[in-house]
Parts: structure tokens; C-alpha cells; sequence
């Protein structure tokens, strides 16, 4: 059944590879929804190296023209959790815009960086892991939140990070009800998902959105660097595959019925507030 909302994705893409990341993200979103219109937020003081022009130019625009008509906002991953935010070169920028977002309940999908970046104007600091967490691995999931969702506790998703959420912030935050934890991990990283406590914020650790040969062609670009990176954990590297594919499209699924319901309260204040004017 078509969704009768349409939906504007506001989608930050900090991604090194920028147009294979864009396409990725469009195919799981379309696996997940029927009526939404992706559109690419830029920032001035980014540099986009590894793209040609022509594809920015057309799919991306400046976030501070267009954020305000935007129903919901993906923030991606970045290769920048070992680094602290004030020398991220484009921090100064963006986090005054997920601010801004987090004030106007704007909902916002964060993976992976974007996930502890959010998190860090939550109040929640990371911790930096001895070894990079990179593989697909098992997560327990809230049975609750698994059992409203028809869906299993034990389920899988790739990691590809260095960095995870500090435990005593989250677990200080689950206490005063600004937050849940959806789903665990059992090795380094603990905290996989969060949601906020009104539900329209998630925060990823793992990366639901990658594609079957995504860990492999990072592990790949590594290798080059270091001949002893060892090889994404839980991997066939000749039989690949995106096992973890279902439970992905159930995540954004689940993220964009919230989406829609507070675009839906959002309306309906507009026309109350319109309708007490006119009274």
C-alpha cells in the first residue's frame, strides 16, 4: 500500500565516497518506503574530493537554504571518530544545524559517526576502541521494541568504527528517560542503537544501510595501506551477501512511521494555530 505522505529526506552525507554512498542509501530507503524524495545536503566548508562535480551539483544542496523545508534528516558516518569534533573541519557548521534540528523536532536517522556526533550534543561522550569493530555482528534487540515490531531479539549489522558511547552517559540518560536502548552488542561497542525518548532520534552504531560488498571494498582500500588489516569479521569474502538486508528495511521503516506521524502533528498545529488566528 502507498504511503500518502511524501516525505522530503534531508540526507548529510559525509561519506569519503560520496555518489556510491548516495546510491546506497537510496536503494535501502527505496526497499523501505514508497513515497519519499532523497535530497542531498551539502555544507560550505566540506571539501567533496572524490565525486565529480556534475553529481553534487545535481543532487546536493546547501544545507542553510533548504534544511527548514526538510521532514526528517539522515546524517551519515564518517571516517573522523578517532579525531576530536572542534578539528573536524566542518563541526563549526554542522553541529549549530543538528541543534537546530534537535529543537524543531526535526527526526534524525545518525549512523555510525553522525550517531556519536548526535550523541555528543545528547551529552553522551565516546570512548575510542584498542581495535577497530569492523564485520557484521550479532545485536540483541529490546524484546519489547522487537515484539511491537514482530521481529526477533537476535538479529545482525555491519560495523565499521573505532569509537563507541560512553556507558555511564547512556546509561545516566536511559535513568532520566531521554533515551532507550533498542539494541546491544555483545563485543566491544555495547550500546548499538538508541533511540530518543520521543522516538523520532536514532542513533547507529552499525550500519544498517551497507551493502554486501561495502566492508569488503573498505577492506580492500585498507589493505593497501597495510597489508595486515585483518579481514571484516563474519564475511565470506568470495560468497558475500547482505543477510542483514531484512532487518535494515524494518529499521527504516520503523524510523519513517515516526517520521510521519510528527509530520502529521506538525500540520495539525499549523491548522489549529491557523484556526485560532482567524478566530
Amino acid at each position: 500500500m502507498k504511503n500518502n505522505k511524501h516525505l522530503k529526506i534531508g540526507f548529510i552525507n559525509l561519506m569519503p565516497d560520496t555518489q556510491d554512498y548516495h546510491e546506497e542509501m537510496q536503494n535501502v530507503l527505496q526497499c523501505s518506503d514508497d513515497n519519499f524524495q532523497l535530497h542531498g545536503l551539502r555544507l560550505r566548508s566540506k571539501a567533496y574530493k572524490n565525486v565529480p562535480a556534475e553529481f553534487i551539483n545535481e543532487h546536493y544542496q546547501f544545507i542553510d537554504q533548504v534544511l527548514p523545508d526538510m521532514d526528517c534528516l539522515i546524517l551519515s558516518g564518517a571516517p573522523f571518530e578517532t579525531i576530536p569534533y572542534a578539528q573536524v573541519t566542518f563541526w563549526q557548521e554542522l553541529s549549530p544545524f543538528l541543534k537546530e534540528a534537535l529543537e524543531q523536532q526535526l527526526p534524525v536517522f545518525a549512523i555510525c559517526w553522525g550517531a556519536l556526533a548526535l550523541g555528543e550534543l545528547y551529552g553522551i561522550n565516546r570512548e575510542l576502541l584498542s581495535d577497530k569493530e569492523f564485520g557484521v555482528f550479532n545485536l540483541q534487540c529490546d524484546p519489547q521494541w522487537s515484539s511491537a515490531l514482530s521481529e526477533q531479539c537476535s538479529v545482525q549489522l555491519p560495523f565499521s568504527i573505532q569509537a563507541r558511547f560512553d556507558a555511564q552517559d547512556v546509561s545516566r540518560l536511559t535513568e532520566q528517560h531521554q533515551l532507550r536502548v533498542i539494541a546491544r552488542q555483545n563485543s566491544q561497542i555495547e550500546h548499538a542503537i538508541l533511540e530518543s525518548h520521543n522516538g523520532i532520534n536514532l542513533f547507529s552504531i552499525a550500519h544498517p544501510e551497507y551493502g554486501k560488498d561495502r566492508l569488503f571494498n573498505e577492506w580492500q582500500r585498507d589493505l593497501a595501506m597495510d597489508p595486515h588489516t585483518p579481514k571484516p569479521a563474519g564475511v565470506e569474502i568470495n560468497n558475500r551477501s547482505d543477510s542483514w538486508r531484512p532487518f535494515s528495511v524494518i529499521l527504516f521503516k520503523y524510523w519513517l512511521e515516526k517520521v510521519r506521524t510528527q509530520k502529521s502533528r506538525k500540520e495539525l498545529s499549523l491548522v489549529n494555530n491557523s484556526t485560532r488566528i482567524s478566530a
